[in-house]
């Protein structure tokens, strides 16, 4: 059974450190880091304990390493081929990519007749 309840600490802490690094952006010069480290120390001292709680969900991170690479190839893709004209597109459909279906069905129908 998936204790998914765990969850939800995750993404506390997604907030929690986001808003932790963006107050710590504000102050990040040289003359107030003895102000804002105190805070950020307290505030990250916390993720610690988070570590020894759950268990490393393996189908979770191979889902989200396919998700992301998946997204990468699609923003490759996309911005990798250049966009073509409509009666390029309307031409290479009606010319090539029918008749290239056509081929692949007839010669599955012929492979079912011969088996």
């Amino acid at each position: 059974m998936l204790n998914s309840w765990f969850y939800l600490f995750d993404y506390e802490m997604w907030f929690f450190n986001n808003l932790a690094y963006s107050f710590f952006l504000k102050w990040n010069f040289f003359e107030t880091y003895e102000l804002i480290l105190p805070i950020f120390l307290f505030i990250y001292s916390k993720s610690v304990t988070f570590l020894f709680i759950k268990q490393v969900n393996w189908y979770a991170i191979v889902f989200s390493v396919k998700f992301f690479l998946l997204i990468a190839l699609l923003i490759f893709v996309r911005g990798g081929i250049p966009r073509y004209r409509y009666d390029f597109l309307t031409k290479m459909g009606w010319i090539k990519l029918l008749s290239l279906s056509l081929v692949f069905f007839l010669s599955f129908y012929l492979l079912l007749l011969l088996y």
